[in-house]
Formats: structure tokens, C-alpha cells, sequence
């Protein structure tokens, strides 16, 4: 048994001239189009789907979308596994499978993409419409999400809750595909899914890589170009990524929530601020969030800021300190996270790490350092990138080289954790140490295990 997680995904919409033939005439209309893909998030029927499953899946679309990879889940497509992801498994070959009436059937193998390849790079905003299902989207971790999706993904949300939703929305036609592909499995006797979820997904990413638009029974507007299909191993479904938060008081009556910007990176971490209304507004303003200047302010009211706080402080506050605290901190051969803009995350994720020579320093004048600028009182390091080595293992663990050149590293951008942030050697329990010169070999593996990882992303 599994639970399947069903998102419908539409992006670019355009107008097209298409040919109509009426009456024996032919001539061009113009219709609405938009790229619509499928989600399908696969995990264990044991583990029930909250607001931590699908914002979980959320966050790997998003990163799927505007990056060309998965950050949580083994995702597929086209055939593809997709880059990024963790605890992913051995992948299948080309095989003649059995089944249990004694025939055969070719189920192609699954290779690994390349290189990431973003499916909508220019992605800056979007608009989740979901039921009010109390337990995924109608509650307080979800609405804490939705204040703080665009610190961690780069992304602005803002969430509609339609009750007239319920049963009738585009997944729920969609929702049907997997299981109807799983039963005429069985009834031609093909054995899918005896080892787990994992394999329900490696099945279908086979066996239905591309959506089977004339038994979908959905046409127009959202009718799918490509399917993708994630497995959720239950390890991944954890605290650290999605907190837990406080009730927001009113939320019964709040039909729209977006967040509220705000300059205080921490304190919006913390207290969750929030846009909100009863209402919907579909008008031009609202749509690109400019709330001030809803055109139909007469008829909704305008919307009320709310706070929806994380129900606990650990890892904000406690863990992260002032610029100025955090630099005396620093010394050399300290290991540092740095936070990398959206456009560098498909490299090796939202965080670099280095290790540094000497410390910080504040700049007398602006400087050039390997074609990036530093303004003068900035506050810098010398150090050494680490560079990560293919994909995290199966467990999450990541495996880093350190590389030989010397870099100018910015302070600001390090993330200000109190804690040090240990790296060890891969063949031993021995951190990072200097060759004779000073300096560091290239050829040394160095772990960092996946729950260190899962914290510092947490912060971001």
C-alpha cells in the first residue's frame, strides 16, 4: 500500500491561434494554453500525509522547476532520475520481467539525467490552490510555510483555499492515473510493488514515463505535458525541514495568506508574517501581490497582517548570532557555511562550505577577488572552498574535497551559527589538516553526515 501525493503544476501561460474547422470553414481562434505538469509524491501508506509530506514536496517541486533537481525526494522523469535527492537507490537496467500467469513483458532501465536542466528558470511567484484539508493545507505548520517559503526557496507563495475544491479539482482527476496503472498491472499479472513504494515508483517511471493524455480524461487548459514521479522514503519527512508551529488565531476565516515582506530575515523565520483575508482576489494587483493596490479593496476590505510563529526557537535564535559576534568567533582552519544566491544553488545547493586561513579582516577599500567585487568595510576571510563529489549517498551523507586556491570569502554571506560545523575525514575520524605548506590537498575526501547538513539548511 501507498499514499500518493498529487500536484498539478501549470506555468507560462499564453494565448495561441489554433485552426478550427466550423461549418467547412477554417479559421483561427484564440485559446488559452498554459505547461502543465504532474506530480505524483510516492511514499509508505504507514506514514499519514500532513502539512510536513506536502511541503516537503513543495519544496522539490519548486527546486525541480527553477533548478533542474530535487532536494528531498528520488524524483523521475522522461526516464530520467533527476539530480539532487537523498537516500536514493539503485537504479534498473533493461529487463524482461514475468508474470505470475508465466509471460514476459520489456520494461525499459532507468539512467541518471546528465546535468540538472531548470524546466522554468525565470520562476519568481506562485499561487498553491488547495482544499481545506485541516491535516496538509488548512493549518498552522502550513501557514508558518507560507510566511517563510521565500527565505528558504526563493520563492513567493501565497496559498487559496477553495472548499469547492474538495473532490472536484483538477488532481483529483489526475489523482486516479497511478492506481489505475498499478490495477491493469496486476490484472495482467505483473508483480509491482512487493518490495515498498521505491519500486511502485520504479515501476511507473517505466512503465508510464509520459502522461496517457487519452485516458485522463482532462483536456484543455490542464491537460499534462510530462509526469513526475518522487519516492519519499519516511526519513525524510522531519521536523527539522518542516516545523511545527503555533495556532494562528482567525485562521477559519482566512481564504488567502502570503507572506509579509519584511527586512528581519530572523524574525520572520520566528513569527511567520503574514497577509491575510476571507476573500480571494484575482485582480491584476493582487496577483503580482501588491495588496495596496487591490482594485476591488471596496468589495473585500483590505487584507490583515498575522503571525503564525514557529511553535519553538531551537535552531533560530539560539544557534545563530550578530555579524559582528559571530566574526570574533572565526579563526583559522574554522569550517563556515556560506549562503549562495538561487542562481548558484543547482551547483551544490543553497550552502557552500569553506575552511578558513587567517581571520576576518574589514576592507579599507573595495577590491576585486576572482571577477566578484567587495565593498570597502566589508568584513572578509582567506580560505578554501570545499567542493562536493557526485550526489549525496543513500543516506545523505555528502562527500567534499578541499580545493588548493586561495578565495576572499564575505562574512555576511556565512551563515552565523554558534555551533562549529564538523567535517571529518572520509577513511577516518580526523578533520582537515594542512599539508607542510599550509595548504590542502586536493585528493583527501572529507564527510559531512546528513543530519549536520538538515540542520544548517534549516536555518536558511
Amino acid at each position: 500500500m501507498i499514499n500518493n501525493g498529487v500536484t498539478v503544476v501549470g506555468y507560462r501561460p499564453r494565448k495561441v491561434s489554433v485552426p478550427v474547422k466550423k461549418g467547412g470553414m477554417v479559421r483561427l481562434e484564440v485559446r488559452r494554453q498554459q505547461d502543465v505538469i504532474v506530480v505524483y509524491g510516492i511514499f509508505s501508506a504507514s506514514y499519514k500525509p500532513s502539512a510536513v509530506t506536502y511541503n516537503i514536496q513543495a519544496e522539490d517541486i519548486d527546486s525541480i522547476l527553477k533548478f533542474g533537481r530535487s532536494i528531498h525526494g528520488e524524483a523521475f522523469l522522461n526516464g530520467k532520475r533527476l539530480p539532487g535527492g537523498k537516500f536514493r537507490g539503485p537504479l534498473p537496467e533493461d529487463e524482461v520481467m514475468h508474470t505470475e500467469g508465466g509471460g514476459a513483458y520489456a520494461l525499459p532501465g532507468i539512467t541518471d539525467a546528465e546535468e540538472a536542466v531548470p524546466l522554468f528558470p525565470e520562476y519568481e511567484r506562485s499561487t498553491e490552490i488547495t482544499d481545506g484539508a485541516p491535516t496538509q493545507f488548512d493549518n498552522k505548520t502550513n501557514y508558518h510555510q507560507r510566511a517563510i517559503w521565500e527565505l528558504k526557496t526563493g520563492i513567493e507563495r501565497k496559498g487559496v483555499q477553495l472548499i469547492t475544491m474538495h473532490g472536484k479539482g483538477v488532481c483529483d482527476g489526475y489523482s486516479n492515473s497511478p492506481a489505475k496503472a498499478l490495477n491493469l498491472a496486476a490484472a495482467a499479472g505483473k508483480i509491482v510493488g512487493q518490495d515498498g513504494p521505491r519500486d511502485v515508483v520504479l515501476y511507473l517511471a517505466r512503465d508510464r514515463p509520459t502522461p496517457q493524455t487519452l485516458k485522463t480524461g482532462i483536456s484543455g487548459y490542464w491537460k499534462a505535458d510530462q509526469i513526475i514521479y518522487i519516492y519519499y522514503d519516511e526519513r525524510l519527512f522531519t521536523k527539522t525541514s518542516v516545523p511545527d508551529a503555533k495556532p494562528m488565531p482567525g485562521s477559519s476565516k482566512v481564504h488567502m495568506a502570503a507572506a509579509k515582506k519584511t527586512a528581519d530575515k530572523a524574525a520572520a523565520l520566528r513569527d511567520g508574517p503574514l497577509l491575510t483575508s476571507a476573500y480571494f482576489c484575482g485582480c491584476s494587483a493582487c496577483t503580482a501581490s501588491n495588496f495596496d493596490g487591490c482594485l476591488m479593496k471596496d468589495a473585500f476590505g483590505s487584507v490583515v497582517p498575522k503571525n503564525c510563529a514557529r511553535a519553538s526557537n531551537v535552531g533560530l535564535a539560539s544557534q545563530t548570532m550578530q555579524l559582528e559576534d559571530f566574526a570574533r568567533t572565526l579563526e583559522r582552519d574554522r569550517v563556515v557555511a556560506v549562503r549562495v544566491s538561487a542562481d548558484e544553488a543547482d551547483i551544490e545547493g543553497m550552502l557552500w562550505f569553506a575552511i578558513l586561513d587567517d581571520t576576518p579582516i574589514k576592507l579599507t577599500e573595495a577590491t576585486m577577488h576572482a571577477g566578484q567585487e567587495f565593498g570597502e568595510g566589508w568584513l572578509v576571510a582567506h580560505g578554501h572552498w570545499f567542493s562536493l563529489q557526485g550526489a549525496p549517498a543513500a543516506n545523505g551523507d555528502r562527500t567534499y574535497v578541499i580545493l588548493p586556491e586561495v578565495v576572499i570569502l564575505n562574512v555576511n554571506s556565512m551563515l552565523p551559527v554558534a555551533t562549529p560545523i564538523i567535517f571529518n575525514a572520509a577513511n577516518k575520524n580526523a578533520r582537515p589538516r594542512r599539508a607542510r605548506g599550509g595548504g590542502f590537498n586536493s585528493i583527501t575526501t572529507y564527510l559531512l553526515n546528513n543530519s549536520a547538513w538538515e540542520s544548517l539548511t534549516g536555518l536558511l
